[in-house]
């Protein structure tokens, strides 16, 4: 996937801030009698002024809207802070 074909879900006036993929990602459910339902994928997530949008390997698109976020949390894999300042 590419950049590229993330674009072509956007609005004419928007634009993409921030595109990343994420490979080898699992997703899926355990199912009754130790039957496991998992598959691994990929997806391109993109960041607009207006929304978070996403698409699979298989084509599917999905968007949410910032009205519909309370709140993001991460996680700092680095420390730089001893580096100083810019």
């Amino acid at each position: 996937m590419s950049r590229g074909q993330l674009e072509s879900y956007l609005a004419s006036d928007e634009e993409l801030l921030l595109v990343f993929i994420a490979e080898s990602v699992v997703q899926g459910k355990d199912g009754q009698n130790g039957n496991h339902d998992f598959s691994e994928s990929e997806y391109t997530f993109g960041a607009t002024d207006r929304r978070v949008v996403y698409l699979t390997e298989s084509g599917g698109f999905k968007d949410i809207d910032y009205q519909h976020v309370s709140s993001i949390e991460t996680e700092v894999e680095e420390d730089n802070s001893d580096q100083g300042t810019v």
